[in-house]
């Protein structure tokens, strides 16, 4: 993924910053929680994503 964002935004120096702030604001409104390092879990059901 970060060879994909570094092709789609190549003048942006802090994309893996910025993914960890998403992860991070994502977790903080509930829609998915750290399990261990580097792996997450979707606490929403696709379709209900509206409900939150």
């Amino acid at each position: 993924m970060a060879e994909q964002l570094k092709e789609a935004y190549p003048r942006n120096h802090n994309r893996e910053a910025k993914v960890r702030q998403i992860l991070q604001q994502l977790r903080d409104i509930g829609l998915i929680e750290f399990t261990s390092p580097g792996i997450y879990k979707r606490l929403w059901v696709k379709g209900d994503i509206n409900e939150v």
